[in-house]
């Protein structure tokens, strides 16, 4: 994504575009620091479930510090909401505005992976509930109902949704936040050079 010299300069952003951009990368900069990725080196990412000989099965899932995690899901919305700044599609799309046409292919890439992960994280879909009361939750699914009836609203249409991934939380909360961190890794290499180009 760094190129060589020239880059569009300064001049040829809107001030909205600068905005936009330098507060995504406060955003990425912030999420940095915060705790639960400071800490992610050191915490147990596994998921393992066997069967028993008795033939119920025993789940094993990573533990996350529940504060730290909503610290983390805090900030990460920012780059998720459309209505925010540093939206992570409209990071892109400045770039693919200003950027030289021979790096639309990459920038579509980038489109491509997000929307890819939001519809089936690593081929998962996870369905939850009985035969006749089943709901099918993509990753995107997953996260806008913690959001919405969790971290930051109680919003009563979500209530079921959250409900269902609690009690299925050992098998989704893994997902979930592999998902999430995938995302930072995408968007750290815009707020990388947002930083070399001079662009703060």
């Amino acid at each position: 994504m760094d190129r060589p010299q020239p880059f569009p300069p300064l001049s040829s952003f809107t001030t909205e575009e600068l905005r936009c951009l330098r507060t995504f990368y406060a955003v990425c900069t912030e999420i940095l620091a915060c705790r639960f990725v400071r800490n992610l080196p050191q915490q147990e990412h596994r998921l393992t479930i066997e069967r028993r000989e008795d033939g119920r099965t025993r789940t094993q899932s990573p533990s996350y510090d529940r504060d730290d995690l909503r610290s983390f899901l805090t900030l990460l919305r920012k780059l998720l909401a459309p209505k925010e700044p540093s939206y992570i599609y409209r990071i892109i799309n400045i770039f693919a505005k200003h950027d030289p046409k021979e790096c639309t292919a990459e920038y579509r890439q980038f489109r491509k992976a997000l929307n890819d992960m939001e519809r089936s994280y690593a081929g998962v879909r996870i369905s939850i509930g009985t035969d006749k009361d089943e709901k099918e939750f993509t990753p995107k699914r997953m996260l806008d109902t913690v959001f919405n009836a969790d971290v930051f609203h109680s919003d009563a249409s979500k209530q079921d949704d959250l409900r269902r991934l609690r009690d299925f939380s050992p098998v989704t909360r893994p997902f979930l936040v592999k998902y999430c961190i995938d995302v930072v890794n995408i968007a750290l290499p815009f707020a990388a050079a947002i930083r070399n180009r001079g662009y703060l």
